[in-house]
């Protein structure tokens, strides 16, 4: 039987609960002629009907019993016939008797498992909620043949299970190099059977639970309404992990597609799909894919995609919106590959001086053009927040080999997120002051490129009281001036503060102007003098 699967839900949860009466139950009332066979898990003889009955109320694990008439003889069932209709059959020698009374409900305890949550739904005939229940595996090697998940109920004609959840708030699992949760696991991970829950997860079912369609819905939504939900039989009686494997073996930095999608099914929207992050082109239709279209390893350009939802590529924004979607690795780098994180520019609106300092703090949505380092835009990727690493470097948005301006040295992260490295300091968000006359943290740089001539490098040759000439500063101030990230010498001799990304002469190092005609910039030589707009920085990791 296959099951209905779904990808991501919310769902507060609810108790299970059966609806029972105190007059005739139907579990007593016999079919004549009538047997489940293939389910039978204990029997014996027995004197007459009655016995039987006590023996199936004795079971536990009883669902249901046939009673042969010739010999006397009780066969217990572990399943009902509304559970397993294909097996419910014609045998004359025999009559069928549901249990009703006491019964342990199909998939509420470990001892009782279903194989599907469609089987559950089928098996209470119509009273079992949504909730947390017990699925066994058909595998014969796991340790545990029994895993915990949760089944959305609510739909009137079919159940879903929980597969997975994506979250940009935690540690890197969906796109660690290794694939390994898209290709391996065969350990749960995270809240298997919270739907609420707002962190990565893998379920059992992921690789064990096959179905026909899938649908995703938001964590925060206790309606659980499908934003996506696929049509047309798109998993053909797969799991999730036979489907999603069955393109190619893209771990470890295998390029999984050029130009295209190499898998594709056709979907519908509702709910708020039109506001979730990863649905911004679910309206547009590209040479890529349709906007009636979900589709699986996609690429187009340096963007792509695990998950790609709605239309792709011409007019529609790359490749790099759904799920699982890539960031730009420069390869060319002899001594490693680094991975585009944030990008700065002097030629749009204000995000990275925002007096709340949300994009160096708190933001959890990837914004700009993530997987495209010529752009000359303002830029931050999930990979800011997500990706460790030893050490940074900075290019030119007009430079297609990467080449870095500046390069740290001695292991400058330690193993961070550059989140983590530059939140570490302090909170300064909404005008707090960073710091007086100091830096906050250092780390040495070695030059390189078009430093010379690149805004913000200007004191790149000059050694100051505040810092050196071979040093990169984190939240540096110097009278009125201060940078986020201050390049080169500062302080007496070296311009003060003001020079580097993230720079102001708002009196007081903050984001937060406190007097009006003050300035400030995603990055600059001197926040008084001449600003360029024709170009912007890229900052990456390795």
């Amino acid at each position: 039987m296959f099951a209905r699967v779904f990808i991501f839900c919310s769902l507060s949860l609810i108790p299970l609960c059966m609806a029972t009466s105190q007059q005739c139950e139907p579990a007593e009332q016999s079919e004549s002629g009538k047997a489940l066979k293939g389910h039978v898990f204990k029997s014996k003889r027995v004197q007459n009907p009655y016995e039987c009955l006590m023996f199936c109320s004795s079971e536990f694990t009883c669902q249901s019993y046939n009673y042969v008439t010739a010999g006397n003889f009780c066969e217990l069932n572990n399943r009902t016939k509304e559970a397993r209709p294909e097996d419910f059959v014609r045998d004359e020698t025999r009559f069928y008797v549901r249990r009703w009374k006491n019964r342990v409900s199909l998939g509420s305890v470990p001892e009782m498992p279903a194989e599907s949550c469609g089987e559950i739904k089928a098996s209470e005939q119509g009273m079992a909620v949504s909730g947390r229940y017990w699925l066994e595996s058909q595998e014969t090697n796991m340790k545990s043949k029994n895993f915990l998940v949760y089944c959305d109920m609510v739909s009137v004609d079919q159940a879903w299970t929980l597969l997975a959840r994506f979250s940009n708030t935690d540690t890197k699992n969906w796109m660690d190099d290794s694939g390994d949760w898209w290709y391996d696991s065969t350990q749960a991970a995270g809240e298997t059977a919270d739907p609420s829950y707002n962190a990565d997860m893998i379920s059992p079912s992921f690789w064990l639970v096959s179905g026909s369609e899938l649908k995703i819905t938001r964590n925060d939504d206790s309606g659980h309404i499908p934003l996506l939900q696929t049509t047309g039989n798109c998993l053909s009686g797969q799991t999730f992990r036979s489907k999603i494997t069955s393109y190619g073996d893209f771990r470890n930095g295998s390029v999984w597609s050029g130009g295209k999608c190499l898998g594709k099914c056709n979907v519908h929207y509702g709910g708020q799909y039109l506001t979730t992050k990863g649905f911004g082109q679910a309206s547009c239709s590209g040479d890529l894919q349709g906007a009636d279209e979900v589709g699986f390893w996609c690429s187009s350009g340096w963007g792509g995609s695990v998950i790609m939802i709605g239309g792709g590529r011409a007019g529609c924004s790359g490749a790099d919106h759904g799920i699982g979607t890539t960031v730009y690795c420069d390869m060319v780098s002899k001594d490693g590959a680094w991975t585009l994180l944030a990008r700065f520019s002097n030629s749009d609106t204000k995000n990275w001086m925002d007096d709340s300092g949300d994009w160096w703090y708190d933001s959890a949505q990837g914004a700009g053009k993530t997987a495209d380092p010529s752009y000359s835009a303002d830029m931050i990727s999930p990979a800011f927040w997500l990706v460790s690493g030893r050490e940074l470097k900075i290019t030119r948005n007009d430079d297609s080999g990467h080449t870095p301006l500046l390069q740290t040295t001695g292991n400058c992260l330690s193993g961070k997120t550059f989140r983590s490295k530059i939140t570490s300091y302090g909170d300064f968000r909404n005008g707090s002051v960073w710091s007086n006359g100091e830096c906050l943290g250092k780390c040495k740089v070695k030059y390189g490129g078009q430093y010379l001539t690149t805004e913000g490098f200007g004191q790149a040759s000059c050694s100051g009281d505040l810092q050196g000439a071979d040093e990169v500063g984190f939240w540096c101030n110097e009278g009125w001036s201060g940078s986020v990230i201050m390049i080169g010498g500062g302080g007496t001799g070296c311009s003060g503060a003001d020079h580097g990304i993230g720079t102001t002469v708002a009196k007081l190092a903050s984001f937060k102007i406190k007097e009006d005609n003050r300035r400030e910039f995603d990055f600059s030589n001197d926040v008084w003098g001449s600003i360029t707009k024709s170009y912007s920085l890229n900052l990456w990791i390795r």
